[in-house]
């Protein structure tokens, strides 16, 4: 909610506006701030929600021994070594590295 706030806040800095036409959302007028201020938290607190939420199943499926998490990314570290080598003395691309 803080960054869309500050993002309004730098384009009034600049004598910009947002009016949307679908939503009759006016930032020029204080039911207009009102309303997006109100939506920014409303999404804020819904992605809080989810977070939670996720957290809470997390917990479950380790109690339940089904959570493991993440399973490692298997490489070869001395290939990996050669090719970054090779990325950084300019040989080869980020894109041809990483494959």
């Amino acid at each position: 909610m803080q960054d869309l706030l500050n993002i309004i806040n730098e384009l009034k800095k600049k004598n910009v506006e947002l009016r949307s036409l679908k939503e009759s959302l006016d930032t020029t007028t204080p039911q207009g701030k009102l309303m997006l201020t109100i939506f920014a938290g409303l999404a804020e607190f819904e992605r809080d929600m989810i977070r939670q939420r996720q957290l809470e199943g997390i917990a479950i499926a380790k109690q339940q021994g089904l959570y493991k998490g993440r399973q490692p990314i298997p490489y070869d570290k001395a290939l990996f070594k050669k090719e970054c080598k090779k990325w950084r003395n300019g040989e080869q691309t980020a894109r041809a590295t990483m494959q």
